[in-house]
């Protein structure tokens, strides 16, 4: 029955698809039932042999024939909207042209060997084309495709045009997407969740939730990863997550696409898979731009233009099919039974003489660019006013519940801390049972809360310093384009991570409290407890602070310990804080560690007889003990929103890295490389 449906003419195909996936999940049907053909005698429309097959309940479904026709019929009507909203949005996307002319990019500093890093390019990249860029590892091609995608750097000399205008930056931003060459997702999430807070993100408000679950299942559908919707990203592929990759960024449907390097990695089957999808993309009307390294010449055949550097200087411009022509009037024929690609890669590196003649020549052959009036003028383009598509109230929303989704499926963030609060709790309980906190056991006491605070400081910083940094990496990606703001991140970050930071230190507190048969009292037990709360939040965020300065999660860890030991040592356990040298004194003050193991020791002895003598006295404190106590969660509090803030600046100038349009009209890059911190 199901194969009758499918190859009706007047059935679409993708309304099969969807219909097949609710057979398979609502129904006895299995895969096989589906996929068998029909009977030889039982053409479609035939009834007879169809009513014999469902007597003998070959197919048996809960699902009957009037059922399923309106079930297809409605199917059918919603694949109609889908490709409504498809044209819709094709008539409103503008045609992009984009051109370069005699861009030239230097280095910073400029030495004999290198000069140019690229020197006077000029192209032009129709709509409704892909174009490769290729060349050596020193041809200048990343550096080429960031100058034109506006990500990282700006000519030092030239001019880009959008429809014979100049590039408006911030403009710009609204209708171009660039994809970075490695994936930026997050690994807990899957498929279909990937795709549906991007939509959020990127679709406008006004849209309904069930238009942007169409548009989902449209684009999810349209690459082929409808049998991985429910697999988690980090279950998937290296090519799958590329497609997933590209799926998230065309969510906007913008008209002129960026790619580095698409295919790394990548056999010669998927390359060229991905590949064909980018030309299909671009035979929609967009403009589709991506780096390439070698690849078959299958592959390139599909791309419209080529563009062949050398030394930062381009050596060709075209179709693929006239490179062998144009390198045969050079007198550099490619021998037979060799890869064209690999010959004109030969030809970049210098391994059949200089290539600055050809360039030269190159740049002489060059017509000068002829403006389209056809195409609508860039400040026409019709794109929303403001810097991001929805409001900084929505994309904390989006975020706050995309972050929990993660934080909760990532085994390093919960599972991990809460075996190590469980086990350490029972642990530490069990080795100082029933201490109590007589005068005989004072130093015991004082043991356990060092070891206590040393326990939920790195219970609550190691695995910051695992993640962070690969989140770090997501977040600069969607930044980058316009999906949300540093501060929706941020914050949604910090409300995201802060029920488990609460439930943890106060379970520890529940445990060994009682356990060690504290002071029977509530104050002093909800004091122990803030502490507890309030040393693991600090500990949290000098951990996000730490590891927003570091690219990967070695360099987090190796920054945080050597950041933490100082701050254990000075506390004033295992060094009597008036032994330590004078030059080396005033770092006690800058020691959160110490201020929560003072304040634990505060709240515990300050009713007792011995307390000022034996354990508050050596510490320097002199009466006014619960003044002094809650100075200290005030100066935790004070650590704990400066680390914020710290982590918060240190966000803010991460994305200021890419240009700002202040640099653009100064000519000049001036990276501020922040991670030499």
């Amino acid at each position: 029955l199901f194969s009758a449906f499918e190859n009706s003419s007047t059935l679409s195909k993708t309304a099969a698809a969807m219909l097949r996936e609710r057979l398979l999940t609502e129904s006895s049907v299995t895969a096989t039932d589906m996929d068998a053909p029909l009977l030889p005698s039982s053409p479609l429309g035939a009834g007879e042999a169809l009513d014999e097959e469902l007597e003998t309940e070959t197919v048996r479904s809960e699902f009957s024939v009037a059922d399923l026709g309106e079930e297809f019929r409605r199917l059918e009507e919603e694949q109609a909207r889908m490709v409504a909203h498809q044209e819709m949005m094709r008539e409103m996307r503008p045609s992009v042209c984009l051109v370069a002319q005699e861009l030239t990019l230097e280095p910073k500093k400029q030495t004999v060997m290198c000069r140019h890093l690229v020197k006077d390019v000029s192209a032009t990249f129709q709509p409704g084309t892909v174009t490769a860029l290729l060349g050596a590892p020193d041809a200048g091609v990343p550096e080429l495709l960031s100058m034109l995608a506006g990500v990282d750097r700006v000519p030092t000399h030239g001019t880009i045009l959008i429809n014979g205008q100049p590039r408006d930056l911030p403009l710009f931003r609204k209708y171009s997407k660039f994809l970075q060459q490695n994936d930026a997702l997050l690994a807990n999430l899957t498929v279909a969740e990937t795709v549906q807070f991007s939509a959020e993100l990127q679709l406008p408000e006004h849209f309904t939730p069930a238009s942007k679950a169409n548009l989902v299942k449209e684009v999810i559908h349209s690459v082929g990863l409808n049998r991985v919707t429910n697999l988690r990203v980090s279950a998937l592929s290296r090519g799958q997550r590329k497609l997933l990759t590209l799926v998230v960024e065309l969510l906007s449907d913008p008209p002129l696409v960026f790619l580095e390097y698409p295919t790394t990695g990548f056999d010669a089957s998927t390359s060229f898979t991905v590949v064909r999808m980018l030309r299909q993309l671009a035979r929609s009307g967009r403009t589709v731009l991506c780096s390439m390294h070698r690849e078959s010449t299958r592959v390139f055949e599909l791309f419209d233009n080529v563009l062949l550097m050398a030394h930062g200087q381009s050596l060709y411009f075209g179709p693929f099919d006239q490179l062998s022509q144009h390198l045969q009037s050079k007198n550099l024929g490619c021998p037979p039974n060799h890869s064209l690609v690999d010959f004109a890669l030969e030809v970049a590196s210098g391994e059949h003489g200089p290539t600055a003649p050809l360039a030269l020549s190159w740049r002489e052959q060059q017509q000068p660019y002829a403006p389209d009036n056809s195409l609508t003028p860039q400040s026409q383009f019709p794109f929303h006013s403001g810097r991001y598509v929805t409001s900084r109230v929505h994309q904390m929303r989006v975020l706050i519940k995309r972050n929990l989704k993660h934080l909760i499926r990532d085994r390093t963030l919960t599972v991990n801390p809460a075996l190590a609060v469980f086990c350490g709790s029972f642990l530490l309980g069990l080795s100082y049972f029933r201490t109590g906190y007589d005068a005989e056991h004072v130093h015991d006491v004082e043991g356990f809360y060092f070891v206590a605070t040393v326990l939920l400081m790195f219970v609550s910083t190691l695995p910051v310093a695992l993640t962070f940094p690969d989140e770090k990496r997501v977040f600069m990606a969607e930044h980058k384009n316009n999906l949300y703001g540093v501060r929706a991140a941020f914050f949604a970050k910090v409300i995201a991570d802060t029920p488990f930071q609460l439930i943890f230190p106060f379970f520890f507190a529940i445990v060994t409290y009682f356990m060690l048969e504290q002071p029977p009292s509530g104050t002093v037990f909800f004091k122990v407890a803030l502490v507890y709360i309030m040393h693991t939040l600090t500990s949290r965020s000098l951990a996000l602070a730490i590891s927003s300065f570091s690219q990967t999660a070695s360099q987090a860890i190796a920054l945080q310990l050597s950041i933490s030991c100082p701050l254990v040592l000075l506390a004033g356990f295992l060094v009597v804080l008036s032994n330590v040298p004078v030059y080396l004194r005033w770092l006690q003050w800058l020691s959160f560690f110490r201020y929560s193991y003072e304040a634990l020791l505060l709240a515990v002895f300050h009713d007792t007889s011995y307390g000022d003598e034996l354990v508050l006295g050596p510490l320097g404190f002199q009466g006014g003990v619960s003044d002094h106590w809650d100075l200290h969660i005030l100066l935790l509090a004070v650590f704990y929103v400066s680390f914020l803030v710290l982590m918060f600046v240190v966000l803010r100038q991460a994305a200021k890295h890419r240009i700002s349009a202040k640099k653009i009209k100064s000519r000049r890059v001036k990276l501020n490389v922040w991670t030499s911190v």
